[in-house]
C-alpha cells in the first residue's frame, strides 16, 4: 500500500512538472509556392503572420512554456543572484585595445548599467579618455546597435567601425575621424567579420 502512494504522488508530481508539460501546438496549414521549376511546401509559412491573433497567442504560449521550465531548473534562482553579484564587482568592463604607431590607444569599453560597449580611445597611457562611437545614439524602438568590430588606421587618424543591428553578423562599416569625430558619408554595408 505504501509503495502505491509513493508511486502516486511521485507520477503526479512528474506529470505536473514542467518539463512534463507540452508546449502549445499549431496545426499545419501547407502552402505551396513554385520558384524555378520547384515546387516548395511550407506547412508553417502561416505563423510567419505576426498580425493573426492565433499566430501571436501561439507565440504567446510559446514563451510562457519556456518561461515556466526555465524557472522550475532546480537552484537557477541562487545562480542568477551569483552572477548579478560577480557582474556588480565590475565598474568597468574594457578590452580589444588597439594601439597605432603613434600610441594612440582604441579600446571598447562598457559600464556596468550599459548593454553594449562603445569605442573610446586616448593619446598614450596618460592622455585623456575620449568617446569617439557609441552605437546606442542610432538604436530606436524596433532597433538596437552594437559595435562588432573597429580598426583604426596606422597613424590613428581614421576608424573603420563596423555595426550591426539587431543581433546580425553583417556590419555596416562606417569611417570616423578621430580628431574631429566626425563621420564620413560613405558606409559599405552587409560585410561580414565586422
Amino acid at each position: 500500500m505504501k509503495n502505491r502512494i509513493l508511486f502516486a504522488a511521485i507520477f503526479l508530481a512528474a506529470a505536473t512538472h514542467p518539463f512534463a508539460q507540452k508546449p502549445p501546438t499549431m496545426q499545419p496549414q501547407s502552402v505551396t509556392e513554385t520558384f524555378f521549376d520547384k515546387t516548395i511546401t511550407d506547412p508553417y509559412r502561416h505563423l510567419e503572420n505576426l498580425d493573426d491573433p492565433e499566430v501571436q497567442a501561439w507565440y504567446r504560449g510559446q514563451a510562457e512554456h519556456a518561461q515556466s521550465v526555465l524557472e522550475s531548473i532546480p537552484g537557477r534562482k541562487a545562480l542568477l543572484a551569483r552572477m548579478k553579484e560577480f557582474d556588480a564587482r565590475f565598474k568597468v568592463r574594457a578590452g580589444s585595445m588597439n594601439i597605432t604607431d603613434n600610441n594612440r590607444r582604441f579600446y571598447f569599453k562598457m559600464m556596468p548599467e550599459e548593454d553594449v560597449p562603445k569605442v573610446y580611445w586616448r593619446q598614450g597611457v596618460t592622455g585623456e579618455e575620449k568617446l569617439l562611437f557609441d552605437p546606442t545614439l542610432m538604436d530606436n524602438d524596433s532597433t538596437h546597435h552594437a559595435v562588432s568590430a573597429f580598426v583604426p588606421n596606422m597613424d590613428g587618424s581614421k576608424v573603420a567601425i563596423g555595426v550591426s543591428a539587431n543581433g546580425s553578423e553583417s556590419a555596416e562599416v562606417r569611417i570616423l575621424d578621430v580628431d574631429t569625430g566626425t563621420e564620413f558619408p560613405e558606409h559599405i554595408d552587409r560585410t561580414w567579420g565586422g
